[in-house]
């Protein structure tokens, strides 16, 4: 009888070493996730407009014509364009609410989790895999522009210290 009390107890013990190593890897997944969408979302900033000595002759010409019709018509000045950023940089948006920014989310599911952009049905697939890895566009070749292997690569120290001593007896 006391060898059936000793296997019953470790029994016990094992499932409840085996639980609380499941609610930290969920807990830990879950919060190294949020943090690198919070790291990625954060290292894609607004674009700066070009400066008059950054124009290429074509833009410049353009942005001419279009200030001089303004000024005809009796319109606000016309905005220069929009600086892209270096390539090996991540990139930069356009607009504040940018689609690419709410598009970086994280999914857990019972083993992984998953960060990245998700696909929605009126934006390409292939324009966050373009940014991230480059490749040949419509309009020519894009040279790459990566957020999320950085953003990996920065929180990685990170979750080491997320995941030390996180089961506790």
């Amino acid at each position: 009888m006391l060898d059936l009390k000793m296997t019953f107890r470790s029994v016990l013990t094992h499932r409840r070493v085996v639980d609380a190593a499941e609610r930290a890897r969920r807990r830990n997944l879950g919060y190294a996730a949020g943090y690198l969408r919070k790291v990625v979302r954060s290292s894609l900033r607004l674009a700066r407009r070009k400066r008059l000595s950054e124009l290429s002759k074509e833009e410049r010409v353009g942005y001419e014509i279009q200030k001089r019709k303004a000024a005809e018509q009796g319109d606000p000045k016309p905005k220069r364009p929009f600086a892209h950023a270096e390539p090996g940089k991540p990139p930069r948006l356009q607009e504040k609410g940018s689609s690419l920014k709410q598009l970086i989310l994280y999914a857990f599911d019972k083993r992984e989790v998953v960060v990245g952009p998700a696909i929605k049905k009126n934006f390409s697939p292939t324009v966050p895999e373009l940014l991230e890895y480059g490749g040949r566009a419509e309009h020519g070749q894009v040279e790459p522009r990566p957020f999320m292997a950085p953003g990996l690569d920065k929180t990685l120290p990170k979750f080491r210290d997320v995941w030390r001593d996180s089961v506790k007896g």
